[in-house]
């Protein structure tokens, strides 16, 4: 089995122990390490990061490096209004998904990894390696959450436990979920076209018409970007 970081001096050589002040760096990431589930110091963290670093390195040179030249000639295409990956860009993200890449640098109490940003750094070399595209795509899915998350926390919107060093409320929570409900209904309602259509999968027209109508919805009550039409 390839890897893109075991293969790597470079990257293994900022994930030992002496070449960082990973201390520090895990130490203020795991918010003093006054949370209940978190680490409780920095080789065990270190320990995990570790090991993500291998399961990306391992998706890149095994799933995204094979299908690069696949993903050149199966352009994203419009159709019907709605834009198509071609398939080789879908297989790549159902597995980044299920690898929950996604939420590498989300904090805990919202779902995610609570990694330090230097390792999503680290994970977006490995899969640009394989394929560029890949880690620009997947660089937007990773970065929205996290957008959401300190554009509340700058507006003053997130509300920290700080006896229990957690997030107690944040403003885009549910609106967080939604999305992912959003998402979740329009994978389960994508199949693959009937033999002779332009596109590769078909959306089902009642989930696709209720998608666009929860997301201009969602934009209405949040308007981050002004302007948006769906």
């Amino acid at each position: 089995m390839a890897s893109y970081f075991t293969d790597n001096e470079d990257l293994r050589f900022y994930m030992s122990e002496g070449a960082l002040d990973w201390a520090q760096l895990v130490e203020i990431t795991e918010y003093g390490y006054r949370t209940q589930d978190g680490f409780k110091g920095p080789r065990e963290a270190l320990e995990f990061y570790t090991q993500v670093a291998e399961m990306v390195g391992e998706l890149a040179a095994d799933e995204v490096a094979p299908r690069a030249a696949r993903i050149d000639r199966e352009e994203t295409r419009l159709v019907g209004g709605e834009a198509v990956p071609g398939a080789a860009m879908t297989e790549i993200f159902e597995r980044i998904k299920a690898a929950d890449v996604h939420r590498l640098c989300l904090p805990r109490e919202l779902g995610g990894l609570n990694a330090p940003i230097l390792l999503y750094f680290l994970a977006a070399e490995m899969l640009a390696r394989g394929d560029v595209s890949v880690m620009t795509h997947h660089s937007f899915h990773g970065g929205m959450a996290m957008a959401m998350l300190v554009y509340s926390m700058n507006e003053g919107t997130t509300e920290l436990d700080l006896a229990n060093a957690s997030i107690a409320k944040t403003r885009f929570a549910a609106e967080m979920d939604e999305i992912a409900e959003i998402i979740t209904a329009a994978l389960r309602a994508t199949a693959p076209a009937a033999a002779g259509a332009k596109a590769k999968y078909t959306l089902d027209d009642r989930v696709a018409a209720s998608c666009r109508e929860r997301c201009a919805e969602l934009l209405s009550r949040h308007p981050l970007y002004p302007g948006i039409q769906l």
